[in-house]
């Protein structure tokens, strides 16, 4: 038996374009054998059809999609959402993790420098973040305090900008919320127990009090 017969190619001439080609560059049909177009012709029809129908395809996609959020609306609450998120960064973690790490090597100082210009320009969402932390924290230690983004600005004003410790300018640094005695001491989250403080300034304070750190 020959066994190159089965892979010896015959020429194939497509009806769309008339060129004559072998039998792989043709889509194979149970019915006859092979398509009568080539796969190049073939692709581009499909193609062509698929950019002049886009808007019906999308409005189906869209009314889809509209379905069966109606018919399935507890897969698409936030508890929902995030528990899929966790579950694929549990499953990719270590090939997410390699690539964070290898885009750090290959930038260094880029992600300081990102956080600071986001920081920069979003500063309402910069100070609203600082205050969903703290009110995080809070529910951990039991405070009563809710703090919102005006009590931020009206420390701030309040201590005309300037840290609470170092006196350096807010407006030129990172600031961060401070508990002058510190949770793990006892403090809670009261407007008489914060102010504004540098990062620098916190960062040395650790677990003082005010007093303690002044007097340092």
């Amino acid at each position: 038996m020959d066994h190159g017969a089965r892979t010896r190619s015959t020429m194939r001439t497509c009806r769309t374009c008339g060129v004559a080609k072998s039998d792989g560059e043709f889509y194979s049909s149970s019915r006859d054998g092979y398509f009568v177009h080539c796969k190049a012709c073939v692709t581009a029809k499909r193609r062509e059809s698929y950019r002049s129908h886009i808007d019906i395809r999308r409005k189906q996609r869209r009314e889809g999609q509209r379905r069966y959020r109606l018919m399935h609306p507890e897969t698409f609450t936030a508890e929902a959402r995030r528990e899929v998120r966790r579950r694929s960064y549990e499953k990719h973690r270590s090939a997410a993790i390699e690539r964070s790490r290898r885009w750090r090597n290959d930038h260094p100082g880029a992600t300081t420098l990102q956080v600071k210009a986001w920081a920069k320009k979003n500063r309402r969402r910069f100070l609203c973040g600082k205050v969903v932390k703290e009110n995080r924290r809070r529910d951990r230690t039991g405070g009563r305090t809710r703090l919102k983004p005006s009590d931020i600005i009206a420390m701030l004003d309040a201590q005309n900008w300037l840290c609470a410790y170092c006196r350096c300018s807010l407006r030129e640094v990172a600031y961060e919320l401070e508990h002058r005695t510190p949770v793990c001491r006892g403090g809670r989250t009261e407007r008489d127990n914060l102010c504004m403080s540098c990062a620098p300034c916190n960062r040395r304070k650790r677990n003082k009090t005010a007093e303690e750190f002044q007097a340092a």
